[in-house]
This record gives C-alpha cells, sequence and structure tokens, in this order.
C-alpha cells in the first residue's frame, strides 16, 4: 500500500485527542484543580510532547517496519510478547470506555428506554467497518469530519461567551496550590499523552520535514481548545458546581437558545462528541487487529476486526451495567500504572535500540533539525550525486560498448557480403569455363564424325 501524506496523520490524532477530554476530562479536572486547569492543561500537553519524542525517533528508525514484526529484535521475543498484550489490552479498554460512555450519554440525556446493546452496537458497527477498511478509510473519514468538528466549535464558544461570569477570572490568579496543580496535570497528561502510539501508525504513511513541530502545532490546537471549553464551563457554573456534573460543557450549551431555527446548541455538540469517538474508536481497533494480526500469524487484520469489537462490545456492556464500579476505574492507581507502562513502551523499547545499535542509520532525524540532521542530509546529498554520477558514467560506458558492438556486427555483415559475392562470381566463372568447355567437345565430336563419313566415302569409291 502506498503511504499516506503526513498531514493525514496529523488530522487523525487532532481528532483522537480532542475526543475523550473534551467529553469526558473537564468534570473532573474542576474537581481536582479547581481554578488551574488553565495552567494544567497546557502543562500536560508540554509533557506530552516529550513523551511523543521517543516514539517518534522508534518509526524513524524503522521506517516501513511495524512494530509488531521488529520489535522482538530489540528486546527479545518475549519482553515483547509481554509490552504487545498490555498495548493490545489498553486499545481493546479504552475503545470500550469510549463505547461505554457513548451509549450512557445518549441514553441518559436523548434515548431514554433504548436498550444499551442496541446503542452500542449501532456504533461499535460503525468504528468496525472504519477499522476494517484500513487506515486509508479512516484517514479519509478524519479528513471529512476534521474542518466540520472545528468549525462548529467556534459558534458554540462564540455563543458560550455572553453567557460567561468574568467576575470568576481573578480567582483564576489567586487560587494557588501545589498539590492541586501536579495532580490536575498529570491527569491532564493521562488524556493527552495518546500520542505515545504514535509508532503503531507511523508505518502507513509518509516521513515529513521536522514532524515534531508539526505535531506540537496539533498539539497546541488541541490545548487551546480545551482550554477554551474548560474556561467556559468554569465561568458559567464555577468549580464546585461542574466538578459534580457529569457532562458540564453539554448542561451549557442545552439551555442557550440559537434562535427560531435550532433551539438550542446541543445537537452541534453532540455531533462533535459522535465524529470524534467515532475516530478515536476506529483508530484503536485499528491498532489493535494489527498487533494480534501478527501473533495470530495471518496476513490481513480484516477477520480480527469483527472479533475484537465483539470483546470490546462485551466490556462495554459490562461497563454499563455497572456504571459507578468502572466510572471510578480511570481514577484507580492500578489502572494509571497500567497506561504509564504502555506510555512508556516506545521509551523502553527506543532505548533499549539506541544501546544495542539497533536503530536504522539514516533514517533521518525524528524532529528534523540540529546539526546532526543537517550534516547526514548533507552525507545524503552527497552520497546521492556520486551515485547518479557513477550511474551516468555507467550508462554512457555501456552505450560505447553497445556501439562498438553495433560497428563490429556491421563489419562482419560487409564482409560475409563480400565473400557471398566472390563466391558467386567464382561459380559464375566455372560455369562459363563449363560452357566454352562443352561447345569446344562438340565441336571435335563434330569434326570427328565429320572425317569419320569422308573416310567411308574414300572407302565406298575405292
Amino acid at each position: 500500500m502506498k503511504p499516506l501524506k503526513f498531514v493525514h496523520l496529523w488530522r487523525i490524532f487532532a481528532l483522537h485527542l480532542i475526543a475523550a477530554p473534551i467529553v469526558f476530562m473537564l468534570s473532573p479536572m474542576y474537581a481536582l484543580g479547581g481554578y488551574l486547569g488553565w495552567v494544567a492543561i497546557p502543562c500536560g500537553g508540554l509533557l506530552s510532547m516529550i513523551f511523543a519524542f521517543f516514539p517518534l525517533r522508534l518509526a524513524y528508525g524503522f521506517k516501513g517496519r511495524e512494530w509488531a514484526e521488529y520489535g522482538g529484535g530489540i528486546v527479545g521475543r518475549l519482553p515483547h510478547l509481554f509490552f504487545s498484550a498490555v498495548v493490545l489490552l489498553y486499545c481493546l479498554m479504552v475503545a470500550s470506555m469510549c463505547a461505554s460512555a457513548y451509549s450512557d450519554l445518549f441514553i441518559s440525556v436523548y434515548l431514554e428506554g433504548t436498550p444499551t446493546p442496541v446503542m452500542l452496537g449501532c456504533f461499535l458497527l460503525c468504528a468496525a467497518l472504519a477499522a476494517r477498511s484500513g487506515i486509508r478509510s479512516i484517514a479519509l473519514l478524519s479528513d471529512g469530519f476534521f474542518l466540520s468538528v472545528f468549525a462548529t466549535m467556534v459558534p458554540v464558544l462564540f455563543v458560550l461567551l455572553f453567557k460567561m461570569n468574568y467576575g470568576m477570572t481573578i480567582a483564576l490568579f489567586t487560587h494557588w496550590a501545589a498539590s492541586k496543580l501536579v495532580g490536575s496535570t498529570f491527569f491532564a497528561l493521562g488524556w493527552l499523552n495518546d500520542l505515545s502510539l504514535l509508532f503503531l501508525l507511523a508505518p502507513f504513511f509518509e516521513s515529513a520535514p521536522k514532524p515534531l513541530r508539526k505535531l506540537a502545532s496539533m498539539q497546541m490546537l488541541i490545548v487551546i481548545v480545551l482550554v477554551a471549553y474548560w474556561l467556559s464551563s468554569l465561568l458559567l457554573f464555577g468549580p464546585k458546581l461542574a466538578g459534580n456534573m457529569a457532562y458540564p460543557l453539554l448542561e451549557a450549551v442545552r439551555f442557550i437558545s440559537f434562535g427560531e431555527v435550532l433551539e438550542n446548541l446541543d445537537p452541534l455538540l453532540i455531533g462533535i462528541w459522535s465524529a470524534t469517538l467515532l475516530i478515536k474508536t476506529a483508530v484503536l481497533l485499528f491498532m489493535a487487529s494489527r498487533i494480534a494480526m501478527r501473533y495470530a500469524r495471518i496476513r490481513s487484520h480484516r477477520p480480527l476486526t469483527f472479533a475484537l469489537t465483539a470483546f470490546v462490545f462485551a466490556c462495554a456492556f459490562q461497563f454499563s451495567r455497572f456504571p459507578a464500579e468502572f466510572g471510578k476505574l480511570p481514577m484507580m492507581p492500578s489502572f494509571q500504572m497500567f497506561t504509564w507502562i504502555v506510555f512508556l513502551t516506545p521509551t523502553i523499547y527506543w532505548t533499549v535500540a539506541k544501546l544495542r545499535g539497533k536503530l536504522g542509520q539514516g533514517k533521518g532525524n525524528a524532529n528534523g533539525s540540529g546539526a546532526e540532521g543537517k550534516v547526514r542530509e548533507g552525507n545524503q546529498n552527497r552520497d546521492q550525486q556520486s551515485q547518479d554520477q557513477q550511474g551516468q558514467d555507467q550508462q554512457s560506458q555501456d552505450q560505447q560498448n553497445q556501439d562498438q558492438q553495433s560497428q563490429d556486427q556491421q563489419s562482419q555483415d560487409q564482409q560475409s557480403q563480400d565473400q557471398q559475392s566472390q563466391d558467386r562470381q567464382s561459380q559464375d566463372r566455372q560455369n562459363q569455363d563449363r560452357q566454352s568447355q562443352g561447345k569446344e567437345d562438340q565441336k571435335e565430336q563434330s569434326q570427328e564424325e565429320q572425317d569419320q563419313g569422308e573416310h567411308l566415302n574414300q572407302d565406298i569409291g575405292n
């Protein structure tokens, strides 16, 4: 398959990273950080870019190869099997949590009385079809959703500006607590650190100059959007009331009138959440199916997609049956430790590969900058020029050899033609000699016959 453009990867992760935080991260952020979310979210985004450096270097060190393929050669077969199982389980669990939260949101707010399996089945069927079709289909789907999602966020935020209580902004600079800042920063980092899974999708996309800078621009956009919506809900409800709401942003827009045609803005917000959660779930299912494909020893991920989706359906249904118990799962220390193992996996692989000298040489610098990258790029250019010059010299030499061979062939043909003409001339002379000899023989024979006749006449006369 031809690699996709890097901009497709940029848009996929932009929707992937904004999907869950804008729905589920805001309420715990108010409870953990209070008025410090506007500092904690950018700090979490900055730390996530530090962790994104290692999966990017790992992916660029093994260009065109999937992690499940080359990982065993870095850390060994059994450790790689352990990390693969951890990453696979993480993808399936996060997909289950997204599907469960989506069904709970719709059933509790809009479709009361709808059976949970029906809602889960419809949502996961769409995500499974996108994942089964491959990364190209997911990229095209994200291209279609990207502009509509971010264009819809602007009018929603614009309307919220007129309803905010700007008197609370003074508390943003006066209510400081180091413990709250640290706790809310690491909580935001856990939501924004899915960029560490970049090494699973990078083999399907072309390399780009200065990729880390482009990913940083994407992360900056995500942070700006999250801070804007966090601030809007904070200035509407305050940190205590917003922290006790399940979906504070939805409550903020549900009762804001937007004219007679569209009574309120919550359909726009639901459209944003549906599109982004669909992309996120499809990407997670695709990652999981690609990892499982290697260990199932099959050549395509398609047969495994629906099987993994069925597992996600079962887990999401259990989450929906016991929302109080599983709602506390993201805050449990064991789950946070589990997620950090996943986030540190590319860092571990890159470190081991660097120590063992297994990183590909000349694969390009992950951040595309620095003196080392420039020197490497100059060496590559010189090598390419020398190879091109050698190729041209070889072509000219081949052309000369071909010309010489054609000349030799022409001379041989000319000699053979001359030899054939000489043979024909000699044969013609021989034929002429035979003809002249035959005429002389005939003359001699006729003379003898005439002499015999004369002698016979003389004898008769005597």
